[in-house]
């Protein structure tokens, strides 16, 4: 078995094992927080293309760790919806659009724990939270810092100059909590 057929259960089966661990040691989790700390432990796959595996392959003990050592964290539970653009992510498959800087704008709503009153204000501990923000390649332009009290959208530049128009080319915005 391989791709899809082979990766959900595998990828179930870790989720199961994090959890079970954090039931037993009485350790406080939720999605959010296990997703995350699934895709911040896993580890890259030499060989293969960015897009066709995701953030790796998933390390349960490294993630679990990763929940236990933010257990504390107020920032670390929420969720985020990112936009560009009207979607997800920039693609760019015609000619036309590999011409020069292409500019896009990203848009970030953070989500507060469902178990949170709904409300369009962060909590005071929450809105001060700043996060640095990196390029995983150079051809990839945004702005150094976002920070959850302002406006959370921001400028997306990418240089098309810089690519092999023969390849495939991928590359992320990272976000680190700097609070």
């Amino acid at each position: 078995m391989n791709g899809t057929s082979m990766a959900s259960p595998n990828a179930a089966g870790n989720v199961a094992l994090i959890l079970s661990k954090l039931k037993k040691d009485k350790i406080p989790y939720s999605v959010p927080r296990i997703v995350r700390s699934i895709e911040n432990t896993a580890k890259g796959v030499r060989g293969v293309v960015k897009p066709a595996q995701g953030q790796g392959l998933i390390q349960a003990l490294s993630a679990y760790e990763h929940v236990v050592e933010n257990t504390d964290s107020v920032t670390f539970g929420l969720r985020f919806r990112v936009n560009v653009s009207g979607g997800r992510g920039i693609y760019l498959r015609e000619p036309h659009e590999t011409k020069g800087v292409v500019t896009r704008q990203a848009h970030v709503n953070v989500i507060l724990p469902h178990d949170e009153k709904k409300s369009t204000h962060l909590k005071p501990e929450v809105s001060g939270w700043s996060v640095r923000l990196c390029a995983t390649k150079k051809w990839i332009k945004c702005p150094s810092h976002l920070h959850a009290a302002n406006h959370r959208g921001f400028e997306i530049r990418v240089d098309t100059d810089q690519l092999k128009s023969d390849a495939l080319h991928s590359g992320e915005i990272l976000g680190f909590d700097i609070t």
